[in-house]
């Protein structure tokens, strides 16, 4: 049997982190929960987080040169 305790999602990464809850749980994020389903879809986050990449590689991008 492998042994997967190196896999951890992101919000165990996250614990413990005053941020964490920032950046997880945005306004906009969908989020449904039932009495047998929890879903969540973070489409806020996602989009907050390519913007901050993107203008990362940006300026990498262009200082680089």
């Amino acid at each position: 049997m492998a042994d997967h305790r190196w896999y951890r999602p992101a919000g165990h990464w996250c614990a413990g982190q005053q941020w964490a809850a920032v950046v997880v749980r945005l306004p906009g994020d969908i989020r449904i929960e039932g009495e047998n389903v929890r879903f969540y879809f973070p489409i806020v986050t996602m989009v907050v987080i390519s913007v901050v990449l993107s203008l990362i590689v940006y300026f990498i991008a262009r200082f680089w040169k």
